[in-house]
């Protein structure tokens, strides 16, 4: 019940306090910690862009092809098979596992055998978990879906 109202309050609130903002701008002065702190960020989040990739491949095959991460939040993955993403969505929710469908990136209906997966808020093992889910959601497709 509290994330729904935190996500209520940001979606309403459009003007930070001006503690918080002071604060923000103190760590953005301290470079010395800043530097540091973005580059825990970024170790941290190429460890778990490499783990998601491995796990899809060990999980899917060459069923799937993923882009090579360079930086950000998210995964580009592309079902070599034409399985449709939209069509698993549904399904992958009711395993406990979400990601947004390709076509939300189009504008023609495109981009329906793909997906983007976010790596940057879970532990390894939870993206272990999440695409051991996903894997056991696309057997569950009916043959139309998945090829």
């Amino acid at each position: 019940m509290c994330k729904a109202v935190e996500l209520l309050k940001q979606g309403a609130d459009l003007c930070g306090s001006a503690l918080t903002q002071r604060i923000a701008a103190e760590l953005l002065a301290d470079t010395e910690w800043l530097d540091e702190h973005i580059g825990t960020v970024r170790s941290a989040y190429r460890e778990r862009a490499r783990v998601l990739v491995s796990a899809l491949a060990d999980g899917f095959g060459a069923t799937v092809h993923t882009t090579a991460v360079a930086g950000g939040m998210f995964c580009w993955v592309d079902f070599t098979d034409g399985t449709d993403t939209g069509a698993l969505l549904p399904v992958a929710l009711e395993a406990g596992v979400a990601f947004v469908p390709g076509s939300a990136f189009a504008i023609d209906g495109g981009n329906r055998n793909a997906m983007r997966v976010c790596f940057t808020t879970g532990s390894a093992e939870m993206l272990q978990d999440a695409v051991g889910r996903l894997v056991t959601a696309r057997k569950r497709l009916p043959a139309g879906s998945r090829k």
